[in-house]
């Protein structure tokens, strides 16, 4: 009796040892910097539980409460507050069926100028699925490749995608990437592409870092230029300048070109660099928030 006794507190020991362990990989997890949610024939996607919810300050309710045509934030995984402010105010009013989501191609992957993803997403909100109709519109231009896995590797794409999910469960996405070797005419071109498959029900999201590499003097002062360009749509000019200003000229262009077509207007919601989240203001990385009415 005992002996059946001992058997049963061992047994229910090594179940409590068992779940602990369990718990303690899962706060491991959960924890860490960055979190890469992936299941078969799904892309991954990047996210920090820590991260996610930590709020920034609110931007203002009159401009929040505007439908939008679409935006620009950071893909920077330090300033991610910044990026759930932007999607929180997207989210007040607007309600797209398909966002368009432009970054830059950080690493070269991909054979062509234009890099999209055509698989649905893993996040840790559900699936996010892709638009298949709008992919496959796109991929008519010779600019582009379809490359899940070069798509799927780069920030630009995969730390704006959880948010894409909790924000708008019920959208689609159209993921690209765009390499810097994109010229001026090869943009122009390709954004006409891009206007065939912009509706009422689709809005173009920007993934895009701004000043890089200077003092956070320095890059107010380049921040302020590239304010002129975005709120004027100075379309000419973009191309003029490199990383002191913006890491993408082809996605800045892209954007601006159809946002102007729209007659939008540019509201500015948060302005930021490295040095309010790290406290160096030495070498930094600088941030808008933007959003087009």
């Amino acid at each position: 009796m005992i002996r059946k006794r001992l058997i049963g507190v061992w047994l229910v020991a090594g179940f409590l040892i068992f779940a602990a362990g369990v718990f303690w990989l899962w706060r491991s997890d959960v924890n860490s910097s960055l979190v890469s949610y992936q299941s078969d024939k799904l892309n991954p996607s990047i996210f920090s539980v820590t991260d996610f919810f930590t709020e920034y300050e609110n931007p203002s309710v009159d401009i929040c409460s505007h439908d939008m045509l679409g935006g620009i934030t950071t893909h920077h995984q330090q300033a991610s507050p910044l990026i759930g402010q932007f999607f929180k105010c997207l989210a007040v009013s607007t309600y797209p069926k398909t966002v368009v989501l432009i970054g830059p191609n950080h690493y070269h992957r991909g054979s062509r100028g234009v890099v999209l993803a055509s698989q649905a997403w893993d996040t840790p909100f559900g699936i996010l699925e892709p638009d298949i109709e709008a992919i496959t519109q796109l991929a008519e231009s010779d600019l582009v490749e379809i490359n899940d896995n070069a798509v799927s590797q780069d920030h630009a794409v995969g730390l704006l995608i959880p948010y894409l999910s909790y924000y708008f469960p019920e959208a689609k996405v159209v993921p690209m990437l765009i390499n810097y070797s994109v010229n001026e005419a090869q943009t122009e071109k390709f954004q006409q592409f891009i206007n065939r498959v912009l509706d009422e029900h689709t809005i173009v999201v920007g993934s895009i870092d701004f000043s890089h590499y200077l003092t956070s003097a320095e890059s107010n002062v380049m921040d302020g230029e590239t304010n002129e360009i975005v709120r004027n749509y100075k379309l000419d000019e973009i191309y003029k300048n490199g990383d002191e200003h913006y890491d993408s000229a082809p996605g800045l262009y892209i954007i601006l070109s159809l946002m102007k077509q729209k007659n939008a207007r540019t509201e500015t919601i948060a302005h930021s660099d490295t040095s309010e989240f790290n406290g160096v203001s030495s070498y930094v990385t600088s941030y808008f928030n933007w959003v087009f009415l």
